[in-house]
Formats: C-alpha cells, sequence, structure tokens
C-alpha cells in the first residue's frame, strides 16, 4: 500500500521505482521494450495514486485478456502495493462486465506468474 506521505499522483519514491523498473524493461528491447518505453510518464499523467493506478491496468488486463508474460511483469511492480485479496476484489467487481471466462484467464494468469 502507499503510505500517507504519498500524492495523489503517488510519492517520488514510488515514481522512481516505477521508472527504473520501465527504464530496465525498454533495455530488453523487442515487444517488451517497446511497451515499456510507451509507458513513459503514464503514472504522472494518470493523476491516480499507485494503488489504484495498478489496480485500474489489472482491470484492463483482464478485460482484454492478457497473456502470462504481462500479468507476470504487472505483479512483480505491483508487489507491495495490491495485495491478492484486492486483485481478487477487483476481478469479482469486474466479472459482471467482462465475462467468467475472461475472468478465469486472469484469474489464472495470476496464480502462475
Amino acid at each position: 500500500m502507499t503510505d500517507d506521505t504519498s500524492t495523489s499522483e503517488g510519492s517520488a519514491e514510488d515514481k522512481a521505482v516505477i521508472e527504473d523498473i520501465r527504464g530496465r524493461l525498454e533495455e530488453v528491447g523487442g515487444p517488451i521494450g517497446l511497451a515499456a518505453k510507451m509507458n513513459e510518464g503514464i503514472l504522472e499523467a494518470s493523476g491516480l495514486d499507485l494503488r489504484t493506478f495498478f489496480l485500474v491496468r489489472a482491470a484492463a488486463m483482464a478485460a482484454m485478456g492478457a497473456g502470462p508474460t504481462g500479468w507476470g511483469v504487472s505483479t512483480e511492480l505491483m508487489e507491495g502495493d495490491v495485495t491478492a485479496e484486492e486483485l481478487l476484489g477487483m476481478l469479482t467487481a469486474i466479472t459482471p462486465i467482462i465475462g467468467t471466462a475472461r475472468m478465469i484467464n486472469a484469474a489464472d494468469a495470476l496464480l502462475n506468474s
């Protein structure tokens, strides 16, 4: 979870950690590097706190049917900021909209990432 010193856009430490990881992924190159490059500055642009940012992105990933690689990268980034219970709650909340098959796909990808 984020602490009380976080702004609505996330703390400076949160931003630094995310930018460091994004930069390292960008260096990998290929599709992962391109995806990392496309995400530069996105936390600040969203105006969301870190926890909400991750939950919204996870909901979008579930809705789009993201694969295990995407979930693996995302869960590493979320570690310490979003709990498994919060991810389950998010999936529960969006299941009536995205459907059972996508929810099960997302849950499976999360469990195996």
